[in-house]
């Protein structure tokens, strides 16, 4: 399926048509960090990703893409999932809830008969892929892991190395080694990075930056 996503189309229904707001063209680590680069990232071509989907042996099998409707971003996201895997040829139910609801399921492993789940979408902190220490996403080990479960031995090993220590060109090249092995395990489907735009009173002083906060916020 990786060939079937359009990055643009992802950001442009979460961030909107600014393209000073979000980035496509995005791999598995932070754009600008060390380990960042385009290594193995697939091209674009939705007929090669249908004929591919139609020849691994699918054969119609419903998938659950749970679709939260109260995160504005995350249900722009899903339409676009959404419309992508109809396109594919599969059998999407495709289940709009509300967060709270998405994150009682999130952790169940049973299959869709028994109210499991295929997909959903979601983003984090783009410091939270800056590297091996802080991605939880960027993991492989299976049943006992992030929610997802990817089962990736080559990550795993790769991200034992990282802790051993590496840096300059070693960390560049161990970053674009974990890329390659990411794009044939796939632990997640990267659908690119947005800016998220907040606005406030000038008044209003100590806002934390990154998610919009209002912790300990006060007016000036």
């Amino acid at each position: 399926m990786l060939g079937a996503i359009n990055q643009a189309d992802f950001m442009t229904a979460a961030a909107g048509t600014d393209r000073a707001l979000w980035r496509d063209g995005v791999g598995f680590f932070l754009p600008g960090g060390p380990m960042a680069s385009d290594a193995g990232m697939p091209a674009m071509d939705m007929d090669a990703a249908r004929r591919a989907v139609a020849a691994s042996g699918y054969a119609g099998e419903k998938l659950v893409l749970m679709a939260p409707t109260d995160f504005p971003a995350i249900n722009a996201m899903s339409e676009i999932a959404g419309d992508m895997l109809r396109k594919l040829g599969v059998t999407l139910d495709y289940q709009a809830i509300d967060w709270g609801t998405a994150l009682k399921r999130i952790l169940s492993q049973e299959p869709v008969e028994k109210g499991g789940w295929s997909a959903i979408c979601t983003y984090t902190a783009g410091i939270n892929a800056l590297n091996p220490a802080v991605h939880a996403y960027m993991r492989g080990v299976g049943r006992t892991g992030q929610w997802g479960w990817p089962d990736s031995p080559a990550l795993e090993a790769m991200r034992a190395k990282w802790f051993q220590g590496v840096a300059g060109e070693a960390e560049r090249a161990l970053g674009r080694r974990m890329q390659e092995a990411a794009y044939r395990d796939v632990p997640f489907m990267p659908t690119g990075i947005f800016f998220q735009a907040t606005a406030h009173r000038r008044t209003l002083v100590d806002l934390p930056k990154m998610f919009a906060q209002f912790y300990g916020v006060r007016n000036g």
